[in-house]
């Protein structure tokens, strides 16, 4: 199995473990905990503007393809009620995926975005086609670059702590 098989594997099995990606909203923000899954996550890297930029655009296609395929898997049979369906089927950004490629490569040509997950890029993506404020968008970036011990809602609200 290559090594690109298995970051797939890896992906598919963190859409299943968390089933959906929410906006930028309250009820789904929380604060990282040192040592808990989200703070591993970020601190590991997963697949991050590093391994992104090492893809071919036929990889980053196919990438995309397994991670749209693998919520939809994940919704239809893990997620209970069609409002929660819907809201998680919505999560992933509208468009073809040539154009969602040359937004995330935008995103990762930042050395500093480099180590934020894609699925939290897919996240930023999403938000900006709903319309969310640029300032909170920004604010949740930074909060990507440097999560520890921070508080997601006081930072995408440019709060202080």
């Amino acid at each position: 199995m290559t090594l690109f098989a298995k970051r797939i594997m890896i992906v598919l099995v963190l859409i299943f473990a968390s089933s959906q990606i929410y906006a930028l909203q309250d009820e789904y923000t929380q604060k990282v905990e040192e040592g808990g899954i989200e703070d591993l996550y970020l601190e590991q890297g997963m697949v991050n503007g590093e391994f992104w930029n090492n893809m071919s655009n036929q990889d980053k296609f196919s990438y995309l393809l397994g991670y749209q395929d693998g919520l939809m898997a994940t919704t239809a049979h893990f997620v209970s009620g069609e409002a929660e369906k819907t809201k998680a089927m919505s999560s992933f950004p509208k468009g073809v995926f040539n154009q969602l490629i040359p937004q995330i490569d935008e995103f990762y040509a930042e050395e500093k975005n480099m180590d934020i997950p894609i699925s939290y890029v897919l996240t930023i993506i999403r938000n900006r086609q709903k319309g969310t404020d640029e300032t909170k968008i920004q604010n949740y970036t930074e909060y990507l670059r440097d999560s520890q011990g921070k508080d997601l809602r006081k930072s995408i609200e440019g709060e202080q702590e």
